[in-house]
């Protein structure tokens, strides 16, 4: 998981273009941000010239340009002499392409097939930072039925997606795709519960990644083979129950700060289906943490010997906010 020297040069031109998407007052500068960020990126997913990377690369390549250039058409359309007759239309070109950007239903099929071919670390970058700069730039946009109508579909998808999945990054792209759904809905209508969930969403997610790499788990039918202590099972099932929402984690504190937002803003249905789909995606979350207490792996010296600060902090403060997240809403 340690970084060479190039990666860290490409990673910081990736968040440049974030910076520069997010903090822009026109589209067509936004648009030149995604695209430093998109020509960051793919020598971050091609670390080796093999086939299996070259096509990841190729893929999420050909998925990210078509997303830019349905951006670029909509932002010219936005300022050609039709703009009152063409501004409907190119907001929605525009949510077209950020949804396709970000992975988010119904445009989501190249990205299981994308995380099954990347390495996990490339997989973490997708799974959250490029998940921020489509996000705030959809919060610009007017919230209109197409909006609920990615909402519902992603929550379904993300929640019916995993249920007969066992490869893990197949698991965690539909666990994304169904986190996406709240974020999406949560940033029209607060930006600091937005950043407040993606934050504990981060933090789950990257501490999910680094004990599954760390312990080199593919699949679910090789929990028997692996080499987990005792320790390392405990962190593992709580920071995928937290994921899943279970009360009284942290991730179940972060999906009812989103309630609170919610109530008396949007419909009850919208509601209904966001709840019940979480509830799905809460059963192979537990259908996880079952294999992981019904594996029969033995106990090894190195569980704990992580050499990364940044695997440290994350599982401490993981942990740390798992633990004592039931005793702060006791006393509230």
């Amino acid at each position: 998981m340690l970084m060479k020297n190039y990666q860290m040069m490409f990673l910081l031109f990736l968040t440049m273009g974030i910076l520069i998407a997010v903090s822009s007052n026109s589209w067509f500068l936004c648009w030149l941000g995604l695209e430093i960020n998109l020509m960051s990126m793919i020598p971050l997913i091609i670390i080796k010239l093999n086939s299996t990377f070259t096509e990841a690369a190729i893929k999420y390549f050909l998925t990210q340009a078509m997303a830019s250039l349905i951006m670029i058409i909509s932002s010219m359309l936005e300022n050609s002499l039709f703009n009152m007759f063409l501004m409907q239309e190119s907001s929605l070109m525009i949510l077209l392409a950020l949804s396709i950007k970000s992975g988010l239903a119904p445009f989501h099929y190249w990205f299981p097939q994308v995380m099954l071919l990347m390495k996990w670390f490339q997989c973490s970058i997708i799974l959250t930072i490029q998940k921020i700069a489509p996000f705030m730039l959809m919060s610009f946009l007017p919230c209109n039925k197409m909006i609920f109508f990615i909402v519902m579909m992603s929550a379904m998808v993300g929640s019916l997606g995993g249920l007969n999945q066992l490869i893990m990054k197949t698991i965690l792209t539909f666990s994304s795709i169904a986190h996406s759904s709240w974020m999406l809905l949560l940033i029209f209508y607060s930006m600091n519960s937005w950043m407040f969930y993606f934050i504990i969403y981060s933090m789950i997610i990257l501490t999910m990644i680094f004990l599954i790499n760390f312990i080199n788990l593919s699949t679910l039918s090789e929990m028997n083979n692996s080499k987990m202590s005792n320790i390392n099972k405990l962190i593992f099932i709580v920071n995928i129950l937290s994921l899943g929402g279970l009360p009284p984690f942290m991730g179940f504190l972060a999906k009812l700060n989103a309630i609170f937002v919610f109530m008396f803003k949007i419909s009850t249905f919208v509601m209904l289906i966001l709840i019940t789909a979480s509830l799905v995606s809460l059963f192979y979350y537990l259908k996880i943490s079952y294999f992981i207490i019904m594996s029969n792996n033995q106990e090894t010296n190195i569980s704990m010997k992580y050499n990364s600060l940044i695997m440290k902090i994350l599982f401490t403060m993981t942990m740390t906010g798992n633990i004592f997240t039931p005793i702060m809403v006791s006393l509230t």
